[in-house]
């Protein structure tokens, strides 16, 4: 018998490593572009920092040149509507798309006319008139009305509805609230106090109103809220000697006061959220974006004078930035604003870091939601794009 001999043994090599290792490239592939994804979608919708990427390859091959061109008739209004432009002069409404094409237009005698545009759509009205109506994006009025008294204010949500705010034969004012199709759901009167602003939440769901009254035979004004399911008043809140400009919900759970001595932020449940002081500054303009408020003030300081302000929805400061001169027009859309002077136009993010500017005389400068913005003249308006 052959005898066994150890030394000839040789253990088998294990498997190369090498493709277990190709093999997990795939995952690692995988990872870094669910990663990758990520950052360009927080890169994209919570911060500006890709918007000059995207509007360059959104406006690829256009240069700005396109022009709007229009008729006035005495007083003018101009508003945004979605990336649109809608016109109001005494004869009625036209609403442009920005290549300056017709999209549609409704007559109306307009003696002061006044438009507030949304995303899909755009309220007309004429104050001191009775003329109401509201045109979608195609040019089309979805409903038209003539109030008993004389319009003081309005308000749009964003599907549609409207609240007018005007004058009565029996009353101080009341307060209409239409559904998107016209629809009155809502109507209430005010007997004691008159009312000089009006707000709807975006869902239509809650109606604000600005009281201007007496508290112990001195100057008083005020707010109130209501459901507009039901009748009771929900809140009342007073704001002293002062005079409130415009209410405006940001969101549907919070309200924002612009007043003569303070910009207030409070919620439907009556609690005060913030308060930005005016006492030392004089207001020049102010516009609402996504979660901020924009204002010009003039605070009669040599040196830095106009301040252009951007405020979270608890009146604290997020950015502040000096002007050289006064605001003649400020819009915000999203997280952009734009100032406009009397020597040209400066666009900037929420956060006040200037994104582009423009020189020259204009008469209004309309932000949009991607940093762009519609410039108009006398006749005539452009789309700017930094």
């Amino acid at each position: 018998m052959q005898e066994f001999n150890s030394d000839l043994i040789r253990p088998v090599p294990d498997e190369p490593e090498e493709p277990k290792k190709r093999r997990r490239w795939p995952i690692f592939l995988g990872i870094f572009l669910v990663v990758l994804a990520g950052l360009f979608w927080y890169l994209s919708s919570q911060t500006t920092l890709l918007d000059g990427v995207v509007r360059s390859l959104r406006y690829l091959g256009k240069d700005g040149s396109e022009r709007i061109t229009f008729e006035t008739y005495g007083t003018t209004a101009y508003a945004l509507v979605g990336d649109d432009l809608a016109v109001a002069s005494r004869s009625g409404v036209t609403l442009f798309s920005d290549s300056g094409e017709t999209i549609g237009h409704q007559q109306a005698e307009l003696s002061a006319p006044a438009l507030l545009g949304g995303q899909n759509a755009v309220l007309v009205y004429d104050i001191g008139g009775s003329f109401y109506g509201v045109m979608d994006t195609n040019g089309k009025m979805r409903f038209q009305g003539a109030s008993s008294g004389r319009i003081y204010d309005a308000d749009l949500t964003e599907a549609g509805g409207a609240a007018v705010l005007s004058s009565a034969s029996d009353a101080r004012a009341v307060v209409e609230v239409f559904d998107k199709n016209g629809a009155l759901l809502y109507r209430r009167t005010s007997k004691t106090s008159y009312l000089n602003a009006c707000a709807l939440s975006p869902d239509g769901s809650w109606l604000a109103v600005a009281t201007l009254g007496q508290e112990d035979i001195a100057f008083a004004s005020g707010a109130k809220l209501y459901r507009t399911d039901a009748e009771e008043e929900q809140v009342s809140l007073s704001f002293g000697g002062q005079t409130i400009f415009d209410l405006k919900f940001l969101g549907n759970g919070t309200v924002c006061a612009v007043g003569s001595r303070s910009v207030s932020f409070f919620d439907t449940a009556g609690s005060l959220l913030g308060e930005y002081s005016l006492e030392s500054a004089d207001l020049l303009g102010c516009a609402f974006g996504s979660g901020f408020v924009a204002l010009t003030v003039d605070s009669h300081e040599a040196g830095s004078r106009y301040q252009l302000l951007s405020l979270s929805t608890d009146g604290s400061i997020r950015a502040s930035c000096a002007l050289q001169e006064a605001s003649v027009h400020l819009s915000a859309a999203g997280d952009y604003l734009s100032v406009l002077t009397a020597q040209g136009l400066r666009v900037y993010d929420s956060a006040l870091a200037q994104k582009g500017s423009r020189e020259g005389s204009l008469m209004k400068a309309f932000v949009r939601r991607d940093g762009t913005a519609l410039l108009v003249a006398v006749d005539e308006a452009e789309v700017y794009i930094p």
